[in-house]
């Protein structure tokens, strides 16, 4: 009787699943454009800045979704300075209304006239906690000359996010 119960006890742990999360598989393209007010110079200055981006097509685990993330922040900056390495918070809202919290670092490389300003963090909050989030903006290097006179207005750039795990 005793092996009756081990074997029952054995086949009952073998064959229930364990409870987990599905986990995050997503990858977004879409587009990134960064307003600047009163416009980007040579020489730095106070400039508000405007980030609007949308991520649309999204493939993966959850298909079907789009997001779109905006974002500003008033600092002192100059044609010399696009793509500043800066940590943050960023909410992503979802085609369905769902948001989700990115806290990031950054870093930034500029290679043969381009600026990839990469964000790597963690979804902190909303749809995907704890999941790994990679958010990469590929840009080009201003052209100088549009840094004199009115200055540069607006830069736009490709941009993808990838969420993975939890």
């Amino acid at each position: 009787m005793f092996k009756a119960l081990l074997a029952a006890a054995l086949l009952t742990v073998v064959v229930t699943p364990a409870a987990s999360a599905d986990p995050v598989a997503l990858e977004c393209v879409g587009t990134k454009t960064t307003q600047y007010s009163p416009g980007l110079k040579l020489f730095p200055s106070v400039q508000r800045i405007e980030y609007d981006a949308i991520f649309s097509p999204c493939a993966g685990t959850a298909t079907g979704v789009s997001a779109i993330q905006s974002s500003g922040v008033t600092k002192v900056a100059s044609c010399l300075s696009v793509g500043e390495s800066n940590p943050g918070l960023l909410q992503y809202v979802w085609s369905d209304g769902e948001s989700s919290f990115f806290s990031y670092e950054t870093t930034v490389q500029r290679p043969a006239g381009q600026i990839v300003v990469t964000k790597t963090g963690t979804i902190t909050a909303g749809r995907y906690t704890g999941a790994t989030a990679v958010e990469t903006t590929t840009g080009v290097t201003p052209n100088v000359l549009d840094c004199v006179g009115d200055g540069i207005k607006s830069l736009p750039s490709a941009v993808t996010l990838s969420i993975v795990g939890a």
